[in-house]
């Protein structure tokens, strides 16, 4: 009997936004940060093992789902972690080869070889029809540089105008957020859809540049809460480059978190008393 199921699920029932293991895995790169920033500042032992067993829970979700483009996204979200979190470099890299070694152990048996499709992507068909539909937005966006095709119109466009006579009979989808934007919004859209991701992550090192110069103020708030908010957002960010779900709600709400982050961390210091004496430093469990 295989470990997580040899066949990968095409199609599941789920949320009204979530179509297939793909938007799963998805769905569960952004979560994972939030695990583990959970376990970090929990104080009840209880909890702390609970969000770290979730935490592990969440990577064999990923891995079962067997998703390319989430494997991608959990790999850099872990980079992410290694450079900026990670206040143990050799701890860091001790826990990323605990990772590694869990999903070599616990991945089913199709996985490495639908990992290995990335490097020969030319052999592919899932691959070069993605690259395909990249093209054809990108003709899109060319000949409606302003709006685009027009909301939700690019299958529509695509069969009516932009098939070529050699392509198979059948409508595509982007599988990409970015060209999505890009042709049925234009130029215009996808500067506005960037600006919302860099904003979403400025804020947070917003939020980070206040928490390291007003610590003394902020008791129960450290860094790891924006830091683990980019590394969400992060995730979500290549996630997408290989799914079509813009408008599902996961960037909006990590949005409003980081506004809600912020503005909680300002009001903190706004309103501390200039000579109240300093609380003693907090302890944080690192990870």
């Amino acid at each position: 009997m295989d470990k997580l199921g040899a066949e990968r699920v095409g199609s599941y029932k789920a949320g009204f936004f979530l179509g297939d293991g793909n938007d799963f895995a998805w769905s569960l790169n952004l979560t994972f940060p939030l695990a583990l920033l959970l376990a970090a500042t929990t104080k009840k032992i209880l909890f702390k093992y609970l969000y770290f067993t979730s935490a592990a829970a969440i990577i064999v979700g990923i891995v079962g789902t067997q998703s390319r483009g989430a494997t991608i996204a959990l790999a850099v979200g872990l980079l992410y972690y290694l450079i900026f979190i990670s206040t143990k470099k050799l701890a860091g890299i001790l826990l990323l080869a605990l990772i590694v070694l869990g999903v070599m152990l616990f991945s089913p048996s199709g996985y490495f070889d639908r990992m290995g499709t990335i490097s020969s992507y030319e052999e592919d068909t899932s691959a070069m029809g993605r690259i395909k539909a990249w093209n054809t937005a990108i003709e899109m966006a060319v000949d409606h540089p302003i709006l685009g095709v027009g909301a939700g119109s690019f299958n529509s466009a695509y069969g009516r105008i932009y098939r070529k006579p050699s392509d198979p009979v059948r409508w595509i989808s982007t599988h990409s957020i970015y060209f999505k934007v890009l042709a049925e919004y234009g130029f215009t859209g996808i500067l506005i859809f960037l600006l919302i991701i860099w904003h979403s992550i400025k804020v947070n090192i917003s939020t980070i540049k206040l928490i390291k110069e007003n610590q003394n103020n902020l008791i129960d708030i450290t860094t790891l809460w924006p830091h683990c908010l980019i590394w969400s957002i992060i995730c979500w960010a290549v996630n997408g480059v290989f799914l079509t779900g813009f408008s599902y709600p996961h960037l909006y709400l990590l949005t409003g978190i980081s506004v809600a982050l912020n503005r909680i961390v300002l009001n903190e210091i706004e309103t501390a008393d200039p000579l109240a004496p300093a609380p003693p430093p907090k302890k944080v469990r690192k990870f």
